[in-house]
């Protein structure tokens, strides 16, 4: 059986990215932020995961290699409806 972790995307982003903002990048690549880079670098190793998943507000449940284009979006700022319906799609694509 394979251990997946669950990483929080970033508000952080590629540079890059956001000056080409129509252009995709992986996900793993495409956030930057501290606390992203340590889950990913220290937090999978500890707990022996042999991949992950990256939680993102927008997009939901997205592997890792997966390609996405720049965004900028909050889910905290989000209504209870779309974070139930945001719940709802992740657990299901889990």
């Amino acid at each position: 059986m394979k251990t997946i972790g669950l990483v929080s995307c970033s508000a952080a982003k590629l540079k890059e990215a956001k000056h080409n903002p129509t252009k995709a990048y992986p996900a793993k690549d495409l956030y930057t932020g501290y606390s992203f880079k340590k889950s990913i670098n220290e937090g999978l190793a500890k707990f022996g995961c042999d991949g992950y998943y990256i939680l993102s507000g927008l997009h939901g449940l997205v592997d890792s290699d997966e390609e996405i284009k720049y965004y900028n979006f909050y889910l905290g700022n989000q209504k209870a409806a779309y974070k139930r319906e945001w719940s709802e799609k992740v657990y299901s694509k889990l």
